[in-house]
């Protein structure tokens, strides 16, 4: 998502399509939304995933999109979305549906990749596909045309299997295993890539890395990650960049979510700051996410067992900024709380939040969505179960009794606890009972 529009691949619908929700998010009427159904409204497209750039031109709607042909032999892909904007949604005869046009190129010399992320450069105009055969770029100029070549050219590690990706600016971060020695006892290792960009041909090259060590006598020390060769959602990450190039990257199998820092005007050297992790469990960042302009974070927590088996689903909020970040902080707040409960038609099984500059937006393990909208002080963002798609938090104003402030004002700090009110304006202001 980004200021313009939000995108959502649904591979399991009878006709699989994308949703769009296109321009302000808190407009749910049907003209600003639609499904558009994969390219040849075939069933024969997998979606792994979309993306769009963070900061596009007001004039380019468009979004990015990757996966494989999966009749017969399998065939990965990469396209774009493009909408036509000499259609005005204001004319019933114009809709959603058939304003966008789709290019799409095929990597016909390789087959199926197990693990296959997009990251999309913050102007939107190039898309870079990472596998663990090949590295691609597409670009949305000049959509005839796909470059790529084999990733043992750009990776170090050649058993490279991308997980997680995010572009800034002018460096990139990717996050995924390397292969250890067949006789060692660990078979595969996480490792974080930070990613710099040929000025004359745009090849990402890798400058520096990052490899978590697990403390020795942990439960995280004894995994082997036996099982990386094969995907699995266990073995899942997130990354989320800010403009001042702090880099979150939520680790879930280890329970661990790593704050590093880039120097963005000379983005040689990944440094490591400090890391977030507790308890005999999985699931601590499970999906990142920086919220105004990086001065708080949304971390998303899914508890499992050591053997996999789900039990609760939270999003904590940081602040980043007059306290440190690492294992004994405090969060300013916690969904669901006391105030705001998991809606009806919701899941309690989260899967991803992903942010723009104004909103956040939750999924579900059914794929509805909640938008979170930032209010004015002394309001907080009310969930009603109105049966839209997407549910879209309304301003509500604190209830009696329930003090409220700018988290950044010097007002006295109240004690956040589970039952705490998510409020802010742009993602500052607080509810405390």
């Amino acid at each position: 998502m980004n200021e313009i529009l939000l995108v959502q691949a649904q591979n399991g619908r009878d006709s699989p399509s994308f949703f769009i929700q296109l321009l302000q998010y808190n407009n749910t009427q049907t003209s600003s939304q639609c499904f558009i159904n994969y390219p040849n409204s075939s069933q024969n497209y997998y979606i792994y995933t979309v993306a769009v750039g963070k900061k596009p031109n007001k004039n380019q709607i468009q979004f990015f999109f990757a996966g494989e042909w999966i009749n017969g032999s399998s065939r990965p892909f990469i396209g774009i979305a493009k909408y036509n904007l000499t259609n005005d949604l204001s004319d019933s005869s114009n809709s959603c549906a058939n304003s966008f046009s789709y290019s799409i190129q095929y990597l016909d010399n390789y087959e199926h990749q197990e693990y296959y992320v997009i990251g999309v450069e913050p102007k939107g105009l190039l898309a870079y596909g990472f596998a663990n055969e090949f590295v691609t770029i597409f670009d949305s100029q000049n959509v005839s045309i796909l470059e790529s070549w084999n990733s043992s050219l750009t990776w170090s590690n050649s058993s490279f299997k991308p997980c997680a990706v995010e572009i800034s600016d002018n460096f990139g971060i990717i996050a995924g295993f390397v292969q250890n020695g067949l006789e060692e006892r660990v078979k595969y290792s996480p490792i974080i890539y930070l990613l710099n960009f040929n000025s004359s041909n745009r090849h990402p090259i890798v400058v520096d890395q990052y490899i978590p060590i697990a403390t020795p006598g942990t439960w995280q020390d004894l995994l082997t990650y036996s099982n990386v060769n094969i995907y699995s959602a266990i073995n899942s990450m997130s990354i989320s960049i800010n403009s001042r190039g702090n880099v979150l990257v939520g680790m879930p199998f280890i329970n661990r979510v790593f704050l590093l820092s880039v120097n963005i005007s000379d983005p040689r050297n990944l440094t490591y700051i400090s890391r977030n992790t507790g308890g005999r469990s999985l699931g601590n960042g499970k999906s990142v996410a920086w919220l105004n302009d990086g001065n708080m974070t949304a971390i998303l927590v899914n508890t499992y067992s050591l053997t996999y088996q789900w039990s609760s689903s939270k999003i904590y909020f940081y602040d980043m900024i007059s306290s440190n970040y690492n294992s004994n902080s405090t969060p300013l707040s916690v969904f669901p709380n006391y105030h705001q409960l998991v809606p009806d038609s919701f899941s309690f099984t989260f899967l991803n939040i992903i942010s723009s500059s104004t909103s956040l937006t939750l999924m579900d393990d059914k794929g509805n969505l909640l938008i979170f909208y930032p209010t004015p002080p002394g309001f907080f963002p009310s969930i009603t179960d109105t049966g839209s798609v997407p549910l879209i938090t309304s301003t509500e104003a604190c209830l009696p009794g329930i003090l409220f402030g700018n988290i950044w004002s010097g007002i006295p700090h109240v004690q956040v606890d589970s039952r705490t009110a998510l409020s802010f304006t742009h993602w500052e202001t607080w509810c405390s009972a």
